[in-house]
C-alpha cells in the first residue's frame, strides 16, 4: 500500500502541474486538475493507511526459528563429521 501509494501521489502531482502548465496557456484543464487532485488524496490515503498496517505487522508475526518442521519433530543440532568407511571417505554436515 505505501509504495502505490507514494506512486500515485506522485503521478498525481505530475497531473496537477500538467494542469496548472494547460491552464497558463488557456487550454480547458478542469478534468486534470481534478483528477491530479483525487489521485494525490489516493495516494496519501494509501501511505496513510499502509504505515500502521507496517507497524501492527511487524509487532504480530512471530518468526519461527524452525518453521518447516511437522509439529512435535526436534529439530538436528548442526553438526559436521567426517565418515571413513570400507572404501569410501564422506563428509557430512548439517546446518
Amino acid at each position: 500500500m505505501i509504495s502505490v501509494g507514494g506512486l500515485a501521489t506522485i503521478v498525481g502531482l505530475f497531473t496537477l502541474a500538467a494542469a496548472g502548465i494547460g491552464s497558463s496557456i488557456g487550454s480547458d484543464t478542469d478534468g486534470a486538475s481534478v483528477a491530479g487532485g483525487v489521485t494525490i488524496f489516493t495516494g496519501l490515503g494509501l501511505i496513510g493507511g499502509g504505515i500502521p498496517l507496517m507497524i501492527y505487522g511487524s509487532n504480530r508475526v512471530m518468526a519461527s526459528e524452525n518453521a518447516f518442521l511437522a509439529p512435535g519433530v526436534t529439530p538436528l543440532a548442526p553438526h559436521t563429521a567426517v565418515v571413513l568407511g570400507a572404501g569410501s571417505l564422506r563428509l557430512e554436515g548439517n546446518f
